[in-house]
């Protein structure tokens, strides 16, 4: 099965952005309640 390269490496480069993301968004809410609990 030929599978074209730049469309795989174009969709795990999308996979990893939305990870990025995803981690910001968790650390700023664990920043903000941890500045909340303080």
């Amino acid at each position: 099965m030929f599978v074209n390269q730049q469309k795989v490496r174009s969709f795990f480069t999308a996979l990893f952005t939305c990870y990025l993301i995803l981690l910001n968004q968790i650390a700023a809410q664990i920043a903000k309640s941890g500045q909340n609990n303080t």
